[in-house]
């Protein structure tokens, strides 16, 4: 039953992906020189939690929490690499793409970190608010701006999408 819901969790959450990347406009990519402030991070929290609800009831269940954490690695590691949707699509490469889909094994450790993550911002009733929601992403960004300039740029961008991805050693 778990699976079959972290599936179509997953198809749904990809079916918007790939819906919202193939009717942007606007593109701006990053590099190393490039930074991004914290205010467009917290945007893109705020636009991605009704995305992320799968079952529009305004709160994001484990389920839902797990497949977009591992379908954002995923497509992280697919394309090499990550996106943040402001008022446009920012691009934040990888800096050394992997050339390799996620193992089994990968998954079951990508989807179990998620799950612990999920409830160290989850209230009590189990699910994540859109408040807690953007507490959690804007916490998961802030431990990146290393100098805290409320910018991530350079490494911490590097650093930032490597942990998007999941690989391991991002720099955090």
């Amino acid at each position: 039953m778990r699976t079959k819901a972290i599936f179509i969790s997953t198809a749904a959450i990809l079916g918007t992906a790939s819906v919202a990347l193939s009717n942007t406009d606007t593109r701006t990519v990053t590099d190393k020189r490039s930074s991004i402030e914290i205010d467009q991070f917290e945007a893109d929290a705020q636009k991605s939690f009704y995305r992320i609800d799968i079952n529009d009831d305004d709160k994001i269940d484990i389920e839902e929490f797990a497949a977009q954490t591992l379908v954002h690695a995923e497509l992280a590691r697919f394309n090499g690499y990550v996106t943040l949707e402001t008022d446009e699509i920012t691009y934040i490469p990888l800096s050394n793409r992997p050339q390799y889909e996620l193992s089994l094994s990968e998954r079951t450790r990508i989807t179990t970190l998620a799950r612990r993550e999920f409830y160290e911002y989850a209230g009590d009733d189990g699910e994540m608010s859109f408040y807690e929601w953007t507490s959690y992403k804007l916490a998961d960004v802030r431990q990146h701006d290393r100098d805290r300039d409320s910018r991530i740029e350079g490494d911490e961008l590097t650093d930032y999408a490597r942990q998007v991805a999941r690989l391991r050693h991002s720099g955090v």
